[in-house]
């Protein structure tokens, strides 16, 4: 079975905050295909805590999901 992958990713960084960006692509002959396309955004506090949210939608061979997400990244030591 022979199957294709492409991701193109970015990111933008302004002040304390982090943009970011994705596509994804699946061409997998015996299983049809898979786009991805995805945002997300950062904040740094000035503690170093971090807190984000994103978004993602899905076409995996015509079944569509959106699919939303939170982090909370809490540094420990130095």
């Amino acid at each position: 079975d022979d199957a294709t992958f492409v991701t193109l990713t970015g990111a933008y960084y302004w002040d304390d905050w982090v943009f970011s960006g994705a596509l994804a692509h699946r061409d997998l002959d015996s299983g049809g295909d898979t786009s991805a396309f995805s945002l997300s955004a950062e904040y740094e506090l000035d503690n170093g805590i971090v807190i984000g949210t994103g978004v993602a939608f899905v076409d995996d061979i015509g079944t569509n999901d959106t699919l939303f997400g939170a982090n909370l990244i809490i540094p420990f030591g130095g």
